[in-house]
């Protein structure tokens, strides 16, 4: 059976080159039951459904093992939590599934010199022996830092919502590119990825999430996407030092004593209101 197809980077599809999507859910499984690690990036434009292939795939993967897939448990935009999660204080059970929802604030390929970005590299070439389902979204594969592009082993793109290609890496061992972009880019433009890919790309069609678990999605993206976002500008211009410690208590006495509130503190320091949230919310809990 061959399916007509527009404006994707095929002309038509046969059969053969559709998966389901617990088809491939199967096949990640049986690659941790086999002792390798897996990561599953998913690129894609702004809205496409990144996110809904990676909950949906999580969901799929732990529905083998009989288990349920926990949003707020095992779904993160914050690189320090995701370190936490694979191999820290918050460790997940073997073969469990995490996201990272936008990975561009974790493996970013502008920030290689980056001591986080460092470690998480690290952690991400020695957490083989936890078995985790480790997915990430970000927007375009070559924003990945290299280190990390290696460490993928199944590349899924977004074309249009609900059409997704699934890549996997050319075992080629004398090739320092095993996704071979620059031809996969050619492909795409020729309209002849399914026929001469050597990334042995499959077709995916999956559908949006269930009311419940948008909602859900939704409001754990406007509080933790929110707070990790902050958290890497406040960084990014020393978060870490004396003087942000001195301001964030500095902006509590204000408030406390003056009864400022966190709009006109956000006004007086020219910092964001969010960011003034946030550390304030974060020192009154550190206070109890």
């Amino acid at each position: 059976m061959v399916r007509k197809i527009n404006h994707l980077p095929f002309t038509s599809i046969d059969h053969k080159y559709i998966i389901k999507l617990d088809e491939f859910a199967k096949i990640v499984n049986k690659h941790l039951k086999s002792d390798r690690d897996v990561f599953v990036c998913i690129t894609g434009f702004t809205g496409e459904g990144k996110s809904t292939f990676a909950i949906e795939l999580a969901q799929a993967h732990a529905k083998i093992r009989k288990k349920t897939y926990s949003l707020n448990k095992q779904m993160t935009w914050d690189r320090e939590e995701l370190l936490q999660m694979i191999d820290g204080e918050n460790k997940l059970k073997q073969y469990d599934e995490v996201i990272h929802d936008e990975l561009f604030l974790a493996g970013y390929n502008r920030k290689w010199q980056d001591a986080e970005q460092i470690e998480f590299i690290q952690t991400l070439n020695t957490y083989r022996d936890r078995h985790l389902l480790f997915i990430g979204c970000i927007p375009v594969f070559k924003q990945l830092d290299p280190a990390v592009r290696t460490r993928v082993r199944f590349w899924v793109h977004i074309f249009k919502r609900g059409i997704a290609v699934i890549r996997l890496q050319e075992p080629n061992s004398c090739t320092d590119d095993v996704w071979n972009l620059r031809d996969e880019a050619t492909l795409e433009r020729t309209k002849q990825l399914l026929k001469y890919s050597r990334n042995s790309p499959m077709v995916c069609y999956y559908d949006d999430l269930d009311d419940d678990t948008k909602k859900e999605y939704l409001e754990l993206r406007n509080t933790k996407r929110i707070e990790a976002i902050h958290k890497t500008k406040e960084k990014s211009i020393g978060g870490n030092s004396k003087a942000y410690s001195a301001f964030n208590k500095l902006a509590m006495h204000i408030k406390k004593k003056y009864k400022y509130s966190n709009r006109q503190l956000a006004i007086i320091s020219d910092v964001d209101r969010a960011s003034i949230d946030i550390r304030l919310r974060k020192m009154a809990e550190a206070e109890q």
